[in-house]
């Protein structure tokens, strides 16, 4: 999967940002991390206690990994700006991957996830969500990738030569209708009750994760972290799994990202420190009974229903034939 670098600084000319774009990647060289692991770690950390974290041996190599990441943008800003420049509002650095679609064109199916809903409020939410599909023309996969070209526009602060087509536009549009039709039909009085909150919908690339049941999903991470070669792929949709009975999303978040904060300190130069290695393991273990005792009084069946359940035994989907 190829990466690019993108440095965004309103009304900089192009020969600048190349010239900021080339002091990130040389600061990156420089430090020996990468840039997707860097930008991953200021992910990772966003919302949890640094200065608790900085006690912790595991954190040491995440929050080292976010340093590169602010060091590298300083350093673009100052390249490209030059020093003392005051930094125009909406600049910042990110990772460009490639559009979405490109990786996964033949998954189309999607799944939602609404905290304290029952099953039968569930399949409301989905067949409220694939009407809105279905009327619109447009899959599923589609809508995504318009959703995702949309919101990576609005992280690199909307730069007018990267807006996106109208056809994304209006698959991210459809997207986030359909998103809002789901919560509709799962909680129709859900402004009377004040209930906060939404319809988390993706598309279904992972069922074995992104539809387990809580006391599976909570074993399979344990497994995770017990293999000697370290899996990352599966364990933070795992832990959002979980989380996803708890109705306070920014909870759901904390409670996810708490678990894998210090599985990520089993990469790299971390692998070969056997103290390390203990610490980071005891830490993600201690975050996943923390979360299976959050979510302790929730039903073994987590608040998650996909599409593909009403198409079983069937060949097609509503949108089979929609042009890409």
């Amino acid at each position: 999967m190829t990466i690019t670098l993108c440095l965004t600084i309103p009304g900089v000319p192009e020969a600048s940002i190349q010239a900021g774009l080339q002091a990130a990647a040389d600061h990156f060289n420089a430090v020996g991390v990468h840039p997707v692991t860097a930008e991953n770690a200021v992910r990772m950390l966003d919302g949890l206690d640094l200065e608790k974290l900085a006690d912790d041996e595991w954190a040491k190599d995440e929050l080292d990994a976010a340093q590169a990441w602010n060091d590298a943008e300083i350093s673009a800003f100052v390249a490209a700006l030059g020093v003392g420049s005051d930094i125009p509002k909406g600049s910042k650095l990110t990772v460009v991957h490639p559009p979405f679609s490109e990786k996964r064109k033949s998954l189309v199916d999607f799944v939602i996830s609404v905290a304290g809903a029952s099953q039968e409020e569930l399949r409301r939410g989905v067949e409220a969500a694939l009407e809105v599909f279905v009327r619109e023309g447009i899959s599923p996969e589609q809508a995504a990738d318009g959703q995702w070209a949309v919101e990576s526009w609005d992280d690199a602060g909307f730069p007018d030569d990267e807006a996106p087509s109208e056809e994304l536009e209006h698959g991210c549009s459809v997207w986030n209708e359909a998103s809002a039709a789901a919560f509709q039909a799962v909680f129709p009085d859900w402004r009377e009750t004040k209930r906060s909150g939404g319809a988390n919908l993706a598309l279904l690339l992972e069922p074995e994760i992104q539809l387990a049941t809580r006391s599976r999903a909570l074993a399979m991470m344990r497994e995770l972290v017990d293999r000697t070669v370290p899996e990352d792929s599966n364990l933070f949709g795992l832990a959002c799994a979980v989380a996803s009975s708890i109705e306070n999303g920014f909870r759901q978040q904390e409670l996810a990202k708490s678990v894998t904060a210090p599985y990520n300190a089993l990469y790299g130069p971390a692998l070969n420190d056997p103290e390390k290695v203990d610490a980071a393991v005891r830490g993600v273990f201690a975050a996943i009974d923390a979360l299976e005792a959050a979510t302790s009084d929730s039903p073994d069946q987590l608040p998650v229903m996909s599409s593909a359940h009403l198409f079983e035994g069937k060949e097609t989907r509503p949108w089979t034939g929609v042009k890409d």
